[in-house]
């Protein structure tokens, strides 16, 4: 988190740190989520004609609320073991609510 902190305030004076962190960080998990989307699309257990949007949306519904939360709040807005565990949960939930065949 501090990292990302970092860069973030940086981005403007080295772009090239932000597109790093997003290429190695995000850009690279939903890269490996949509080969994941398309073996399971492949076998018929999901329903997903865009893999590459499917994982993005996958990925942000994941992180998007530990994270803002981890940034804005600093280290006490990092929720708790059980907390990241129930919001895991929650999202695959959700994600399978929209793409399950």
């Amino acid at each position: 988190m501090q990292l990302r902190r970092l860069v973030i305030g940086e981005v403007e004076r080295f772009p090239d740190l932000g597109r790093t962190l997003y290429q190695q960080g995000p850009l690279r998990s939903i890269e490996r989520l949509t080969e994941i989307l398309r073996h399971y699309q492949s076998q018929g257990e999901l329903n997903c004609p865009n893999p590459t949007a499917a994982a993005t949306y996958f990925n942000w519904i994941l992180m998007g609320e530990p994270v803002s939360s981890a940034m804005l709040l600093g280290d006490r807005g990092i929720p708790s073991k059980r907390r990241l565990h129930e919001h895991a949960k929650e999202s695959v939930r959700i994600f399978l609510a929209a793409f399950k065949r």
